[in-house]
């Protein structure tokens, strides 16, 4: 026991879990990275720097635009990637919230190195199987210009960092198909899922878990939703998508 005091954690020495001294909730230098973080939801095309030091998780909502919908306007329909996954109930009035929920792409930032693009590709490796194109994986790692055009912050509990990306590609648009269940990850399929029942009350209570439930709240609350197809609309340059951005105000 006394070669462990000061051993730390894995966020911040790097040290193996049974060597820890604490656990990440408690890390000092977690908290202390945190304390400047922003506990308001917003949409920018990069991440300010108090939340890109301090995020405590990361993810990437991949949508893309519904086979047979019209490309804009009333008439379009977009579709979100989600993880069905698997919950144990718990006690207490969250027990509704066991079995199998939807979830948001993603996971915790488990060491202070990593970076939110880091924590984001990592889990939705993890949780796409793997499957995603080759040129896909390339782009989002920064092979392509404008990887991600797009990130919203939710910093109301999770202090949650979410990047956005477009599906163009037949081979990514059928990702969930080749998705073989991980009991590893807890993932039992993946299921795109539309925008007007990400609108529904009565989806959203009976189908996400409380989790994506909240982050939902906080991505409305940026106007993603409404307005994902004027941001993706051709090859927009950064200052173009930050000219859009500049007419959409938090409701």
């Amino acid at each position: 026991q006394g070669a462990r005091q000061g051993a730390g954690c894995p966020f911040c020495t790097g040290v193996q879990e049974k060597d820890a001294s604490h656990f990440r909730n408690q890390c000092p230098e977690f908290r202390r990275l945190k304390q400047d973080l922003s506990s308001a939801p917003y949409l920018e095309t990069r991440l300010k720097r108090e939340e890109h030091v301090g995020f405590a998780a990361a993810g990437v909502l991949l949508w893309r635009r519904k086979r047979g919908a019209v490309r804009s306007g009333p008439g379009s329909e977009v579709e979100l990637l989600m993880a069905r996954e698997l919950r144990e109930p718990s006690s207490g009035p969250a027990a509704i919230f066991g079995g199998d929920r939807l979830n948001f792409l993603g996971g915790k930032r488990l060491r202070k190195e990593q970076t939110p693009v880091d924590v984001a590709l990592e889990r939705l490796d993890k949780e796409t199987g793997g499957n995603l194109t080759a040129a896909t994986k390339h782009k989002m790692k920064g092979g392509g210009a404008g990887a991600f055009p797009l990130v919203c912050w939710s910093g109301a509990g999770s202090k949650y960092v979410l990047l956005l990306f477009e599906v163009t590609s037949e081979g990514d648009s059928d990702v969930h198909q080749r998705y073989a269940a991980d009991p590893r990850e807890g993932v039992l399929r993946l299921e795109w899922v539309s925008r007007s029942e990400l609108h529904s009350p009565d989806f959203v209570h009976r189908e996400l878990h409380r989790f994506a439930a909240e982050m939902l709240d906080e991505v409305k609350r940026c106007n993603v939703l409404e307005r994902m197809e004027d941001f993706f609309e051709g090859d927009l340059s950064t200052d173009e998508v930050a000219a859009l951005l500049a007419q959409t105000k938090l409701s």
